[in-house]
C-alpha cells in the first residue's frame, strides 16, 4: 500500500498546487473539472483503494481519500468506484462522520443508499448522516434512506420540513413518494400552502397525479439547489 499511497499523495499535492491558483472566492460551480490531471489522479486513487482495506488506512490516508472524493463532486466517479467494495464504503462512511468535508459526505451518503446488500449497516450510518451539521448532507441522507425504503423516513420528514428550507421540503416530498408513505398528501398540501415556486410545482403535480412518478418538469431542480 505504501507505494500506492505515496503516488496518490503526489497527485493530490499536484491538484492542491493547481487549486491554489484559484482564489476561494472564485471556486464556484464545477471549478474542479477544469483540472487537467484528473486521469492521473483517478488512476492513483483506484490503485490505493484496490490495494488495501479501509480498515488498514491510517488517519492521514483516510483524510487523503476523503479529500480526493470531495474534489470529484461533479462526476462522482471515485465514490462509485470505491462503493464497489461495500466493506470499504461502510468503513469510510464511519470515519467520514466526524469530517468537515461535506462534499465527500453527501456522496458517501448517496452511495450508502444503494447498499441493499448491507442494508442494516448502511441504514444505521445514514441515520447519523441525517443529523449532520451540513444541510446538503442531511438532505442526501434522507433521500438515501428512502432509496433503502427505510421505516425511519417518516420520523425524519417532520424535522426536515420544519427547517423551512425549500430544498429540504422538496426532499421530504421525494422521500415520502419513494417509500409510498400516506403522509405524501399531507405534505403536498403544506407545500402548496408554502407557495414558493419550485415547491409549489411539486405540490401541484402531486395533487393532479397523486404521485411524483414521471415528474420531469424542465428547469425544476429535484435536490441540487
Amino acid at each position: 500500500m505504501t507505494a500506492a499511497l505515496e503516488e496518490l499523495r503526489r497527485e493530490v499535492d499536484r491538484f492542491r498546487a493547481w487549486a491554489d491558483t484559484h482564489p476561494v472566492e472564485e471556486r464556484s460551480g464545477e471549478w474542479e473539472v477544469h483540472y487537467n490531471g484528473w486521469e492521473e489522479l483517478n488512476e492513483a486513487f483506484i490503485a490505493l483503494v484496490s490495494s488495501a482495506s479501509c480498515a488498514d488506512w491510517d488517519a492521514e490516508t483516510t483524510e487523503t481519500v476523503l479529500y480526493t472524493i470531495a474534489r470529484d463532486n461533479e462526476m462522482e466517479w471515485l465514490i462509485e468506484h470505491l462503493a464497489q467494495n461495500p466493506g470499504n464504503l461502510l468503513c469510510l462512511a464511519e470515519r467520514a462522520l466526524g469530517s468537515d468535508m461535506w462534499e465527500a459526505k453527501w456522496q458517501i451518503a448517496m452511495a450508502l443508499g444503494g447498499l441493499e446488500s448491507r442494508r442494516t449497516e448502511a441504514e444505521s450510518l445514514l441515520l447519523r448522516f441525517a443529523h449532520d451539521g451540513d444541510e446538503y448532507v442531511r438532505r442526501r441522507a434522507l433521500l438515501a434512506l428512502s432509496d433503502l425504503n427505510s421505516s425511519h423516513v417518516q420520523d425524519l420528514v417532520g424535522p426536515a420540513w420544519d427547517t423551512g428550507e425549500e430544498y429540504q421540503r422538496i426532499a421530504v416530498l421525494c422521500a415520502l413518494h419513494q417509500v409510498g408513505s400516506p403522509l405524501l398528501k399531507k405534505y403536498a398540501n403544506l407545500a402548496e400552502a408554502d407557495g414558493r415556486e419550485y415547491l409549489a410545482k411539486y405540490a401541484t403535480y402531486i395533487r393532479e397525479h397523486g404521485t411524483l412518478s414521471g415528474f420531469t418538469l424542465q428547469g425544476i431542480p429535484v435536490v441540487d439547489g
